[in-house]
């Protein structure tokens, strides 16, 4: 589980003082229903029997409810963002600071707290630290790891990252023999209705890659476009590689778990900042796609050391 460690460098009072009440922010609403993940498995939940579904029914109905109070409330001075069922009860809102007291005002509601930012790194110029991508496996033991047997077969590992290469030879699709109940195209559809990132765009799904990756979504901009490009830094492709990349011929870079399944999803967005909301949203869609690790590399917070107790809550719902 996340802890806090008990660092005091940047503390919620501070951080919230240095916030004009004129200055957008995205605030994260969050009301007294319980989530899904604290009363079903990750399993129920992806297979949305029916006391999920009916627990849902009791949280949209609070959710609506609680969101036409905002939307009565701050009127224009708002954008409704994601709604979420899985590891919180709430919705996103991007408003005025100066809307705090409203939001915490209204029936129904539980807490509110910002949404944290998190930026990739700065350029420190000749200080910088450069992946080091030629021995970064060996490092970490996942050269001894491969000589065990264990290859990853039949696991996802989701990348919330700053997006993938996804033309590279280490990500190409796989020999259909180091697949065991894999997730597929057709497997992706089924469920794509129920996704955020279905909500974020009208557009034809094509999440779809490869049965290397099965899923890519660029949680930042709203597109199928996964190139790290986007993001300015080929961080995700180094974590995606470090994870999973396939045992190719010719080279000595191997993953982890060369026969997992990545699921991509691109939460940093171009000027370098991934905000929790659109994590949390990603987070989401892993409980749907029923992914069995996901790897969140998120640097440095534009904010405080001592995640909001709802915040922590939620980040600990998904660790379980």
């Amino acid at each position: 589980k996340y802890e806090s460690q008990g660092h005091t460098a940047f503390s919620r009072t501070e951080e919230y003082e240095q916030y004009a009440a004129d200055e957008k922010v995205t605030f994260i609403v969050v009301t007294e229903d319980a989530p899904l993940l604290e009363k079903f498995s990750v399993s129920d939940i992806a297979a949305q029997t029916a006391s999920v579904n009916a627990h849902k029914g009791t949280q949209e109905n609070t959710l609506n409810a609680v969101k036409a109070q905002a939307k009565n409330i701050l009127g224009a001075d708002m954008k409704m963002g994601f709604t979420y069922t899985i590891g919180t009860t709430g919705f996103s809102v991007e408003t005025t600071y100066g809307n705090l007291s409203k939001l915490q005002a209204m029936e129904g509601v539980k807490s509110v707290y910002v949404a944290p930012t998190f930026s990739i790194p700065e350029d420190m110029g000749e200080q910088a630290l450069s992946p080091l991508t030629a021995n970064s496996s060996s490092m970490i033991g996942a050269d001894v790891l491969n000589e065990s047997g264990f290859t990853g077969k039949g696991m996802r590992i989701a990348i919330l990252d700053t997006g993938i290469l996804v033309s590279h030879p280490s990500f190409q699709a796989m020999d259909e023999s180091k697949l065991v109940d894999p997730m597929t195209r057709d497997g992706v559809e089924k469920i794509w209705d129920d996704l955020h990132a279905s909500e974020m765009t009208n557009m034809l799904n094509v999440s779809y890659k490869s049965n290397k990756i099965p899923y890519a979504f660029n949680y930042s901009n709203a597109s199928f476009d996964v190139d790290n490009i986007y993001a300015g830094s080929e961080h995700g492709t180094h974590v995606a590689g470090i994870s999973a990349a396939n045992a190719v011929e010719g080279t000595e870079v191997k993953g982890m778990a060369p026969d997992a399944q990545l699921i991509v999803m691109q939460v940093f967005d171009a000027g370098g900042g991934a905000g929790w909301d659109t994590i949390m949203a990603a987070l989401e869609d892993c409980i749907l796609l029923e992914v069995d690790a996901a790897n969140l590399s998120l640097g440095a917070a534009a904010g405080f050391t001592d995640p909001d107790d709802a915040m922590l809550e939620t980040m600990n719902l998904f660790l379980e």
